[in-house]
């Protein structure tokens, strides 16, 4: 039988080595290599080299294949109202303008589009003039002018506030919680809004010798009651009479 260590040493003896498994190069996986100047650069496969390795790609289409069609602006001579150089067409084209509804290719984005600094353009003869921008069941956005001096009286609105921005001139605003109140006075520059909430007496006077021209924001079809007065409708209250009129 002999010493079985000796025999396991003899079995040791005739075990082949493994042989080195040489790694396979290839195009992607390429080794990196020191270049002189220290920097790593990647061996080419000499497939790559042949051109065996080079995956063929189908051209890319240019971008413009997939867009929709360029919506090109309405020229001036063919937009609503004729020329729309600033200062150069008249208040009837304008007024157009403002009631123009431009839609995109997707018709519920839309948005209502008005100039309102064209309407100092216009000849604003009365000494308070609305000029009215939007309207809807539930909105009214306007621009009314005060020329100097004008000023309408003590009023407040039922149920619905309102507010006006400043964009050109100075406002002169006075408030009063209630009839017979205390009346307080505010100066609003360029640039300021007065949110006035519903039931709040308040007038509005431009006191400068430039004309003011305000931003307002309200909910239409409330009833306003007038300081000494009494209850008149948006209707009775603006009317070109009492625009006529630089002080009530």
């Amino acid at each position: 039988m002999g010493n079985p260590r000796h025999r396991q040493n003899l079995s040791l003896r005739h075990v082949a080595p493994p042989l080195p498994v040489k790694p396979v190069m290839s195009p992607v996986d390429a080794p990196f290599t020191k270049t002189l100047a220290g920097r790593c650069s990647r061996q080419r496969h000499p497939s790559v080299a042949r051109g065996e390795g080079a995956v063929r790609r189908a051209p890319i289409p240019p971008i413009h294949q997939h867009l929709p069609p360029r919506r090109e602006p309405p020229s001036p001579d063919t937009a609503p109202g004729g020329g729309i150089r600033h200062g150069l067409c008249s208040a009837e084209s304008r007024a157009k303008r403002y009631a123009q509804i431009w839609r995109t290719p997707k018709e519920e984005t839309m948005a209502l589009i008005s100039r309102v600094y064209d309407i100092l353009d216009d000849e604003v003869k009365r000494p308070r003039e609305r000029k009215l921008l939007s309207a809807q069941e539930d909105l009214i956005i306007a621009c009314n002018v005060y020329q100097p001096g004008a000023r309408n009286e003590f009023h407040y609105h039922k149920g619905t506030s309102q507010s006006f921005l400043v964009m050109k001139g100075t406002l002169t605003l006075r408030t009063m919680s209630e009839e017979g109140g205390e009346v307080e006075e505010y100066q609003l520059e360029e640039g300021q809004c007065a949110l006035i909430p519903g039931g709040q007496y308040y007038q509005l006077h431009n006191e400068t010798d430039d004309v003011c021209l305000l931003y307002q924001v309200k909910k239409p079809g409330d009833q306003i009651v007038i300081l000494g007065k009494g209850q008149l409708t948006n209707k009775d209250y603006f009317t070109e009479k009492r625009q006529q009129e630089h002080v009530l």
